[in-house]
């Protein structure tokens, strides 16, 4: 185990653990427009930078094109609208020469998003998640009923509204910590494979137990430092 790596991580886990406990705010205070946010968000999310689907959600709610009721309503107008706002120049992260970026899937993912909305007709969010005896059981939910969200979308979504302390978002970032820090021996893993991400997951988890370490915070502070290419 490279200490050096692991002692960087570390570091920024202590920065993120205090910012974490200030903000207290969860699933269960959110309305339901916000929890749909945060889907959409997730879904714009595979395959692509943050910037690039952090920009996109903000444009598309600017927009007023992804509100959950009217989605539903107007399918196929709703997702030539998105595909048609995703495919124009507005997103981060900027190119070299200033400009901004297209969206990197614009028909997918507006057809992901508005499926969704029709799967979810008539479902409260929240009222799924309190039914769900497990972090476990509510990211299967998620993989089967969301339309874009496999393993890491859905782990990635219960984070982000603090549903899970113990669902691990393996990435690119994650696979560069566990190789850096003698956790693994190469990096050559198929992330989308379950068996593989599980397989992952599983060691990030046992590496947070041994350092009692909670696994929200964790592979935020790992996707931090790998992309301040501190580790």
């Amino acid at each position: 185990m490279d200490n050096f790596v692991i002692e960087k991580v570390l570091k920024a886990y202590r920065r993120l653990q205090e910012q974490h406990t200030n903000d207290a705010a969860t699933w269960i205070d959110m309305q339901e427009d916000e929890i749909w946010i945060q889907i959409c968000f997730c879904i714009l999310s595979s395959n692509v930078r943050f910037e690039m689907a952090y920009s996109a959600t903000r444009h598309l709610m600017d927009c007023g094109l992804i509100e959950r009721g009217r989605l539903a309503l107007l399918p196929e107008v709703s997702i030539k609208q998105i595909a048609c706002e995703l495919s124009k120049p507005h997103y981060l992260p900027l190119r070299k020469d200033g400009t901004r970026r297209r969206y990197r899937f614009p028909n997918s993912r507006a057809d992901h998003i508005v499926q969704t909305a029709i799967h979810l007709q008539g479902t409260q969010i929240t009222d799924v998640l309190h039914h769900c005896e497990t972090d476990y059981q509510a990211r299967e939910f998620l993989v089967r009923r969301i339309h874009g969200m496999g393993l890491k979308e859905s782990s990635m979504f219960l984070r982000n509204i603090r549903y899970s302390h113990g669902l691990a978002v393996i990435d690119v970032h994650i696979l560069h910590f566990l190789k850096k820090g003698g956790l693994i021996g190469h990096s050559n893993y198929r992330i989308q494979d379950k068996k593989t991400y599980l397989y992952l997951e599983t060691l990030l988890r046992n590496f947070a137990l041994d350092n009692r370490l909670d696994m929200s915070i964790l592979d935020l502070a790992i996707w931090k430092s790998v992309r301040e290419g501190y580790v």
